[in-house]
Parts: structure tokens; C-alpha cells; sequence
């Protein structure tokens, strides 16, 4: 899936996602902070008209 509005300032990122499933387009719209080998943070989308979070991580995957 593409990323759309990929913004870097410092060790925070942000960016959204946009998805489409029976002709529906859904944006989720992530942020967070990048330390070490990973990136922590917040995804927001919308529900029912109802604006929903949740946490998300990401870590970086050791060499074999």
C-alpha cells in the first residue's frame, strides 16, 4: 500500500495510508517516534463517523 504525506521532523514521522474495499476508501493516519531499531506511535481512523486510535510499533528486523 502506497504512502501518502510522508513527513519527517527530528525522530517523529507521520504519514497516511489510504485503503479501498468495496468501493469504500479508508485513511488511516499514522505518527509516531523513531528510536534505535524501532518507531512507536499513534494510528487514527474513522469508525461509524467516529474518529478511533490505537498504538502501533514497528521494530527493524535483525540480519540472520
Amino acid at each position: 500500500t502506497a504512502i501518502e504525506d510522508g513527513k519527517t521532523k527530528g525522530d517523529e514521522v507521520s504519514f497516511k495510508v489510504t485503503r479501498e474495499f468495496n468501493n469504500n476508501k479508508f485513511v488511516t493516519k499514522y505518527s509516531g517516534k523513531v528510536s534505535a531499531d524501532s518507531i512507536k506511535g499513534k494510528i487514527e481512523f474513522e469508525r461509524n463517523g467516529e474518529t478511533q486510535s490505537r498504538e502501533w510499533e514497528a521494530k527493524r528486523e535483525k540480519a540472520k
